[in-house]
């Protein structure tokens, strides 16, 4: 299964024309999976160039923008659906776009077993009017569709699919059911039903026989922000509300309790589903609400171990808690805290053992201090004490109970790692920042916690988690997330206006999408500023004629003589040394000519070329 499914979900919102773009438009934004919206002209023909094909051309929704469709024949549409997925891939994983029970009728006619009626859904609006509520598991057309599933994996590169309306909305009665079902739901006059929510279940237990490079194919099911059955979602691999924290509070819980430990995405805006008409004529009241708005949702990720969509994660309150939320929703939720005496504090539990995290928020107007307690056999079969984000925790391990006060502001939460210790310390004290985690302890210990903090410091780039033994006393110090070993403004002088450098790259798939960011980054914010005046537009929406990069990328070593920018693996160019051995992602000047950004595996490559455009965005943003 794609791991970026723990990540920033969202929309691409790119073009045919523009994709190259997509490199650098979505990055500000750090989305990790995409809800590829309706990437076909007719619902049930999801595999577009298929055998449902009709006629000598149909339209491609985004071909010249965003909503910018074109006519094309069905050798054109595979190629421009192969550049999507392949594009999309590069930043997100892509997640193909279906409504099981919503089929338009050129399929659903042919299988009058399965057909409802109409339909009041219509993904695409060319489909309005024209489509059937189908229930497909136990009619033929079950089979036709399962082939449009298989072709789409085997062309495209996709991670999954995005079920739209996995809700409960409606019952089917049709032959179809009868044959598939097999509990019984009746009417009062005895008529059998089942419930459109049953629907996606077959669906999504087919995908997961699916596969594609060796990755087994994932499905997100979206909960609408309505009536749902548990049931359904226990075979999906996540889900999104479509609303904001705050849409359907009811809701919220029981979907996380039902989800477990799978990723779980709020889909709108903060205010989405609070009536802004009662305050907006106050400004002053609708900028309190507006913020409180962001806040709520920011506690509720914490508090549900839920991610937040693209349209959020560059707002500036969010930006600072991406990181934790992110690590936070990997670990996993446990609906048993195994933390008292926090009320009225909202706490939280993920993970397991020294891979817990605890997250611990004030939703009040005022500041509180409360003596939390956590019982460590919930964790695991250890003693614990928990890592602050900064600052220092003194904690007392009491009765089998690791005890510590907490002050929070209001709507302050923190988000604590763990360390598993063994030996008699009673009394622990840790602290941390940028530079070190340190434990003070009244007797020798023994320890075992997570190598890296939500930052992406590490104290070893080669393991999960380190262990070690000390008398009373260590201190672990954190390696930064990339080594940066030349000034900012010489290596952002590489790619000032008028610079060409040569540009050499690995072969590996992560170091030569770097290299392809590197090649698109002028580019790219050249068509930002002019069609937006900032940094990092949606790429749908940026002048086409510049989405082609302004550099070559060459094989290791066949670079022009001159000034070079260098992207790849310590493997990739054996003869420079790395600065100080460093062993994480870095960027380097091994002469006055030459950039590298580097590291020692493809994923470190991409990373650091991450860092690297950050110091570009700084340079242009003051254009």
């Amino acid at each position: 299964m794609d791991s970026r499914i723990y990540g920033i979900s969202g929309y691409l919102l790119g073009g045919h024309q523009q994709r190259p773009f997509e490199l650098h438009s979505a990055r500000s934004s750090g989305i990790e999976w995409e809800w590829t919206y309706a990437p076909w002209y007719e619902s049930g023909n999801w595999f577009a160039p298929g055998e449902g094909w009709q006629g000598e051309t149909n339209p491609y929704w985004d071909y010249y923008g965003h909503k910018k469709e074109k006519q094309l024949t069905r050798e054109e549409y595979d190629e421009v659906l192969r550049q999507e997925m392949l594009w999309g891939d590069k930043v997100a994983a892509m997640f193909f776009y279906i409504l099981v029970k919503d089929i338009h009728q050129n399929v659903a006619n042919s299988y009058p077993d399965a057909v409802r009626g109409g339909s009041a859904l219509h993904s695409r609006p060319s489909n309005a009017g024209k489509t059937k509520s189908v229930f497909a598991p136990g009619s033929p057309i079950f089979d036709y569709l399962k082939k449009q599933l298989k072709e789409i994996v085997d062309r495209y590169e996709v991670s999954g699919f995005s079920f739209d309306m996995a809700n409960s909305s409606f019952h089917f009665t049709t032959p179809s059911q009868l044959e598939y079902a097999v509990g019984r739901s009746w009417y009062d006059d005895g008529t059998i039903y089942t419930s459109d929510s049953v629907a996606p279940i077959p669906f999504s237990d087919y995908i997961h026989t699916l596969k594609r490079n060796g990755k087994t194919m994932g499905t997100m099911f979206n909960a609408a922000n309505s009536e749902f059955s548990p049931f359904t979602f226990f075979h999906c691999d996540g889900a999104i509300v479509e609303g904001s924290a705050a849409g359907n509070v009811d809701m919220v819980l029981p979907l996380r309790l039902t989800l477990g430990r799978k990723p779980f995405s709020f889909w709108h805006a903060p205010l989405a589903g609070i009536r802004q008409y009662l305050y907006g004529g106050n400004p002053k009241t609708a900028a309190e609400v507006a913020r409180g708005g962001k806040l709520f949702y920011i506690l509720s990720c914490y508090r549900y171990g839920c991610s937040v969509m693209n349209w959020m994660s560059t707002d500036s309150v969010f930006m600072p808690h991406l990181s934790a939320i992110r690590a936070v929703c990997e670990a996993g939720y446990h609906p048993v805290t195994a933390i008292r005496g926090a009320e009225p504090f909202w706490a939280s539990r993920f993970g397991d053992g020294p891979g817990t995290i605890l997250t611990i928020s004030n939703p009040k107007r005022e500041k509180l201090t409360r003596t939390i307690r956590v019982v460590n056999g919930y964790l695991g079969k250890g003693k614990y004490v928990f890592i602050p984000q900064s600052g220092r925790l003194g904690q007392k391990i009491v009765d089998g109970e690791t005890v510590f006060e907490l002050t929070l502001e209001p709507k302050e939460v923190v988000a604590l790692r763990t360390a598993e210790i063994e030996g008699e310390a009673a009394e622990i004290s840790v602290s941390a920042d940028e530079q070190e985690i340190a434990f003070q302890a009244d007797a020798p210990f023994a320890f075992t916690l997570p190598s890296a903090d939500f930052d992406g410091r590490r104290i070893d780039y080669e393991a999960k988690f380190v262990s070690g033994k000390t008398d009373n006393a260590v201190s672990l110090k954190l390696l930064p997330a990339c080594g940066i070993f030349a000034p900012e403004e010489s290596m952002t002088a590489f790619l000032a206006e008028g610079e060409t450098p040569a540009l050499e790259a690995g072969s590996e798939k992560e170091v030569q999408i770097a290299a392809e960011s590197v090649a698109m980054y002028r580019p790219t914010e050249t068509a930002s500023l002019r069609r937006f005046g900032n940094l990092n537009g949606n790429a749908g929406f940026l002048d086409a004629k510049l989405a082609k990069p302004d550099l070559e990328i060459v094989q290791v070593g066949k670079g022009a003589a001159g000034k070079k920018i260098l992207v790849g693996t310590t493997a990739d160019f054996p003869g420079l040394e790395v600065p100080e051995n460093f062993p994480g992602p870095f960027l380097a000047m091994p002469d006055a000519d030459t950039l590298w950004i580097g590291g020692r595996t493809p994923d470190q490559v991409r990373k650091a070329a991450l860092v690297y455009f950050d110091m570009l965005d700084r340079e242009w943003s003051s254009r």
